[in-house]
Order: C-alpha cells, then sequence, then structure tokens
C-alpha cells in the first residue's frame, strides 16, 4: 500500500497526481477489485464490479460513498474539502485550523481516532510576553515562561465486543501544550530585556513536546483488552519522561542544579521502555 507523494496545495486542500497502489486478487476474475486513492483520501481510481464493496478504505475508517465522507470515531471527514466537517475537541489548544487534517501532513502522519496528540506549531521567534507584576512572580524574576502540559495524555476507551472480557479496547492518546512567558513590570518597562531569555525556555518545551508525540501517536489505537492499558501507560510515561527532559533544560538555563530532576526523567524513562518492551513481545495490535 502506499500514494503518490505529489502533493501542492494550501493547508487543508490537496491536489495530487495519485497513482494506483491498491489491488484485490482473487481466484474468480469478477471479484478482482482495484483502486487508488489520493493522500487525502478521495478515491480517483475504482475499477472491478467489487471496487465500492470494501468500506473500509483510506485510514482504515469506514467510507459513506453516497455522501463521500469517512466516518472516523469521534469526527467526520470530508475527502473533498481534506479537512474535518467539526471543530477539534480541544479547540484552538490544536492549532490556529480546528478543521485541519493532520496539520496537512497526510503522507508522514496519522490519526486513529480523529483526535490524536496536538503538535506545538506556534513560532517561538515571535511569541509575545505578557505583563505580569512582581507580586504575582518571585520579586527578583525579571520574566517567566510557564508551559502547560496535560498530566495524563493517554486513556483506554471499550469497544464493541468487550462486555464479556474479550474483543478490543482503543488506547487513545489526546492532548496539546500551552506556553505564555511574562515579564516583570514592576523591574521592566517592557519585555525587550528577557525575549531571547524567555523563548530559549519556551522553545525547550516546543521541541521535547513534539517529540513526545513522535513517541506516543504509534501507540493509540485498537489493542486486546489487557495491552490497550498498557499502551495507555506508556504514553503517560512517557509524557512524564519528555517533561522532565524540558523541564531540566529549564532549570540548567538559569543555572540550577537538575540532579533530583535527572532522577525523575530516568525513574519515567525506563517505566516507559519497560512497559513498551512488554507490550511488543505479549501483544498484536487489532486491526
Amino acid at each position: 500500500m502506499g500514494y503518490s507523494l505529489t502533493s501542492e496545495s494550501e493547508p487543508g486542500i490537496a491536489t495530487t497526481r495519485p497513482t494506483p497502489v491498491k489491488k484485490a486478487f482473487s481466484r474468480r476474475p469478477r471479484n478482482r477489485r482495484e483502486f487508488a486513492e489520493s493522500p487525502f483520501g478521495e478515491t480517483v481510481v475504482a475499477t472491478g464490479p467489487l471496487a465500492q464493496e470494501n468500506k473500509f478504505r483510506f485510514s482504515t475508517k469506514p467510507h459513506e460513498d453516497s455522501i463521500r465522507k469517512v466516518l472516523y470515531e469521534h469526527r467526520i471527514y470530508d475527502v473533498d474539502l481534506a479537512r474535518w466537517l467539526s471543530r477539534d475537541p480541544i479547540g484552538y489548544y490544536g492549532g490556529g485550523n480546528v478543521y485541519a487534517f493532520l496539520a496537512n501532513e497526510s503522507i508522514s502522519k496519522s490519526d486513529f481516532l480523529g483526535l490524536a496528540l496536538s503538535p506545538y506549531l506556534e513560532s517561538i521567534n515571535t511569541m509575545p510576553l505578557q505583563p505580569k507584576a512582581a507580586g504575582k512572580m518571585p520579586t527578583d524574576w525579571l520574566g517567566l515562561c510557564v508551559p502547560d502540559w496535560p498530566r495524563s495524555i493517554a486513556s483506554v476507551e471499550n469497544t464493541w465486543g468487550t462486555f464479556w472480557g474479550s474483543g478490543y479496547r482503543r488506547t487513545t492518546v489526546r492532548g496539546s501544550l500551552t506556553i505564555t512567558l511574562y515579564y516583570n513590570t514592576d523591574k521592566l518597562a517592557g519585555p525587550q530585556t528577557v525575549e531571547v531569555h524567555e523563548r530559549w525556555h519556551a522553545r525547550y518545551n516546543k521541541v521535547w513536546w513534539n517529540k513526545l508525540k513522535d513517541v506516543v501517536d504509534p501507540l493509540e489505537g485498537k489493542w486486546c483488552s489487557g495491552c490497550a492499558q498498557l499502551a495507555r501507560d506508556a504514553a503517560n510515561e512517557a509524557r512524564d519522561w519528555h517533561y522532565w527532559e524540558a523541564d531540566i533544560l529549564d532549570k540548567k538555563q538559569d543555572g540550577k542544579n537538575t540532579r533530583l530532576l535527572e532522577s525523575f526523567r530516568d525513574k519515567a524513562k525506563a517505566d516507559y521502555e519497560k512497559l513498551k518492551k512488554k507490550l511488543d513481545e505479549t501483544c498484536k495490535k487489532g486491526s
């Protein structure tokens, strides 16, 4: 399975040169079918009497061919517009375009449930600093970076067939990072003195958040019942590991001792690796 890699478009609008890449064969010629899709899900080739019988095509989600929509668990995707029909459930925390599909990178990214962990896309170089009185921060501080990491990013949801202890469950990974920068209005007339310093703090958090997304996105999806919980726990441990990585760099930027934070980081990373290894060795991901 593959896709044409040519896409020249504005965010949310896809124009592609697809190559027929999906084929299904049978010993019976009348059952042969062949179809291809653009990187954003539009069916561009469909031949054979059973080409449209398979409803689970693009992104493994059911298609409603009569209305040309793909039915994800939490949102409906429009293949003609290459966008969601409803707003992002987490609002603007997922980025400025609340209808965008995978930040317009459908070839290299995936979203099992129509949720996914949101990448941090805001430019650090132009991030503004907000005024904050000294009474609301340590009096000797000139500036402050406040990253807001969600405490938990993964959960397990039941699916059909699990009521009697069998079947599959879904591990959902979702969340977003917010960063707010401040300068001390009692000590500074404007933010220029501390802009560069505080933006470095923001940059550390952006980098490690986006690294976290790459680690945990593959954990989202359908698993056997027990391993869905392993995937959830692994994702939440990965969150702690990446949070401490960013916090360590924050503190080093200010010349502080990070030995205790490094012990927290090492434990979270070891716990994640242990859970991920167990998941890889004992479980086969559901289809």
